[in-house]
């Protein structure tokens, strides 16, 4: 498969490229330390046009193949992960949703406010008792005439405390597993919405915890309806998630892109012994195998989003690259990154300090990478099954 780059695509790289070392490098480390949503960065990238991204044009958008948006999201994330996520959220979450399966008039009402940068959208899907296995939730949307009614409580919302609309993941009647659950857009100042608590994490503290006290919103908020006898509303809510998975596996490649940049750039200034530590082998073989992962991880990344179709990853390929990306070469690259930093990288403050924790939380967001080895040995056994059959 040919991952070439067009003309316009090289383009769109160098100028994330720039727009990131000259505006959302320099306070990377601000955002992480003070816990602050950065919402001068969200306007920057509104203001390159980013956020319209992969909005259809008729919407105020660009209309650009899923592929553009990694590289975006891979960019950004090799100098300011905190603003990739802002991308990530915005473009991968309830908007995607809304173009998969929104009626005209979500579309009208939802996506033509993304590409301004004036919102920001947030996803309730997890809850305590619900992480990976997202068919034990016990949020409940009850339709009464006009209305919806939700009751439940969601954790690690990312940008939950700033998002205007919540995405919910909830269950459409009295049903169990996977039948019955649909997706509700919930705004921020809904009757019975409210914030209850902020998750601090080691990559900062943009997660909330969100409570649903019989939230009330208008039943044209329902994007996906959940049917007591039918999966399909889960079907089409993990399906979308794809997008997310994917771009999980890109800002995973761009931390990883930018710690072997950092480890590089040392190599070569630090010296002991009377020359740099570049010229030891040992490093050198570190350097070797952290630049030979990350490639190999962004071929697979660049595979999934190649044969992307209307912004969906295929789930087979998507898998593999998140897992590839996230456990067998992001913990491994910004981990030997830092050893080459020695005690500086081991210091707050230091740019490969914070992409360590940054790097840690990417093979759980998105689903862990244990339930995705679960998935691929099940499909990988299947198939061969298939084939002796």
């Amino acid at each position: 498969m040919n991952f070439e780059m067009t003309q316009d695509q090289v383009a769109l790289k160098r100028k994330v490229h720039d727009l990131a070392v000259a505006e959302f490098a320099p306070r990377a480390l601000e955002w992480d330390s003070t816990g602050e949503f950065a919402w001068e960065n969200l306007r920057k990238l509104s203001d390159a046009g980013l956020m319209g991204l992969t909005v259809p044009q008729e919407y105020g958008g660009q209309g650009r193949p899923f592929f553009d948006l990694v590289i975006a999201l891979e960019e950004l994330a090799a100098h300011c992960h905190i603003t990739a996520m802002i991308l990530q959220m915005n473009l991968n979450g309830l908007p995607l949703f809304v173009r998969l399966y929104g009626n005209e008039e979500q579309k009208h009402r939802f996506l033509r406010e993304v590409p301004t940068g004036n919102k920001m959208y947030g996803t309730g899907y997890t809850e305590f008792e619900a992480g990976s296995a997202l068919t034990d939730i016990q949020t409940t949307a009850i339709i009464k005439g006009s209305k919806v009614v939700i009751n439940g409580t969601k954790h690690l919302t990312t940008h939950g405390h700033v998002a205007h609309y919540h995405m919910v993941l909830a269950r459409f009647g009295k049903c169990t597993g996977a039948n019955g659950l649909g997706l509700v857009i919930v705004p921020n100042d809904a009757p019975g919405f409210s914030i209850v608590g902020r998750e601090e994490t080691m990559r900062g503290g943009n997660e909330a915890v969100v409570s649903y006290n019989a939230c009330t919103v208008p039943s044209e908020n329902i994007l996906v309806e959940g049917h007591p006898d039918s999966k399909e509303g889960f079907k089409k809510a993990i399906d979308g998630y794809n997008a997310q998975r994917c771009g999980n596996a890109a800002i995973s490649v761009g931390l990883a892109q930018g710690a072997l940049d950092l480890a590089i750039s040392h190599a070569r200034e630090r010296r002991q012994f009377g020359k740099p530590i570049g010229a030891f082998q040992g490093i050198q073989w570190m350097i070797a195998e952290m630049g030979t992962k990350v490639e190999a991880a962004r071929a697979l990344v660049y595979r999934a989003a190649a044969l992307a179709r209307n912004g969906l990853p295929p789930d087979y390929e998507t898998s593999i690259a998140k897992l590839f990306a996230n456990d067998m070469m992001l913990l491994e690259v910004v981990s030997n990154s830092l050893q080459i930093h020695g005690w500086k990288g081991f210091i707050r403050g230091n740019p490969i300090e914070w992409m360590y924790r940054a790097a840690r939380g990417q093979s759980i967001a998105g689903g862990t990478t244990q339930m995705i080895r679960n998935y691929l040995g099940s499909k990988l056994l299947n198939i061969k099954t298939s084939q002796r059959a």
